[in-house]
């Protein structure tokens, strides 16, 4: 998954770029753009990478992207079609400076705290996602005055940092390499990854790879993949019903001691715990 640069631009009879996204899955590479996004997840679910993050995502929420954080969603052709909407816009949406206006002051706070990326409680997702489908159907001014009101809405509302750090070192020389680590996580995550394997895959030395990585996601490679594992888990604690002990297996965790700890960690909740609130769902 490559950091990719993504240029966006927006209709001609409008200052901001609204889609209804329907597909097979959610596939895009991991890229960032200046543009903000708000992105809501109509159907579907699989994982969410925002920022250092990964989480599992599933339908119904509804995120708030910074400009140039990179992100994407994976989901699983398997698991059918994925559907989502989404608008995107710029600094120049009312003007030059249009977010020094008094009127907008928390307008201003909301966008400069999407710079860690933003999710929403499920009940204003819902609400606010139907009306973020509406924008794509109403004509130029009453989309643009929706957008507004979605984002006074959302700026007056609780929400949850997605990401950890303020700020990813991530660049145009950097993405191949972080594309070559997260595509390799992702392919090998159930089997015994030696630091070795990245260190010849990205050519560097096991001191310049850990620089690298802790440089680029703002955390150390194996907590990356404990936390790509542990969310891997949960995803079949969810869907399937295979023992607690045959999915830390599948999922590449050797000691379930510490699968227990590192789920914990994350979600805060044992794995037992964890699938008696779904199934209670």
């Amino acid at each position: 998954m490559k950091a990719q640069y993504e240029h966006i631009a927006a209709g001609q009879q409008q200052s901001f770029y609204s889609r209804n996204y329907q597909a097979k899955s959610f596939n895009s590479p991991w890229h960032y753009h200046p543009q903000w996004e708000l992105t809501y997840i109509k159907k579907g679910e699989g994982l969410c990478y925002v920022g250092n993050s990964i989480r599992p995502f599933a339908s119904g929420e509804l995120v708030l992207v910074g400009s140039m954080l990179p992100h994407c969603w994976k989901s699983d052709e398997t698991a059918g079609r994925v559907e989502s909407i989404f608008a995107q816009w710029d600094d120049g949406l009312l003007g030059k400076d249009w977010l020094q206006q008094p009127e907008l002051t928390r307008i201003n706070k909301l966008l400069k705290d999407s710079d860690r990326g933003l999710i929403f409680s499920q009940t204003l997702s819902e609400e606010l996602g139907r009306k973020l489908e509406m924008l794509c159907s109403l004509p130029p001014f009453d989309s643009l005055i929706a957008l507004l009101r979605i984002l006074q809405s959302l700026a007056n509302s609780d929400y949850s940092y997605l990401s950890e750090g303020q700020s990813l070192s991530i660049n145009a020389n950097s993405s191949e390499r972080i594309e070559k680590i997260l595509q390799f996580v992702e392919q090998h995550y159930q089997q015994d990854i030696q630091i070795e394997q990245l260190c010849e895959l990205c050519n560097m030395t096991q001191s310049s790879f850990a620089r690298f990585f802790k440089r680029s996601l703002d955390k150390p490679f194996s907590h990356y993949l404990s936390e790509y594992r542990v969310n891997r888990a949960s995803n079949l604690l969810k869907s399937s019903e295979l023992s607690i002990e045959a999915i830390a297996y599948d999922v590449g965790f050797r000691n379930m001691s510490y699968f227990h700890r590192q789920f914990k960690k994350t979600f805060n909740s044992t794995p037992a715990n964890y699938r008696r609130s779904f199934q209670a769902l």
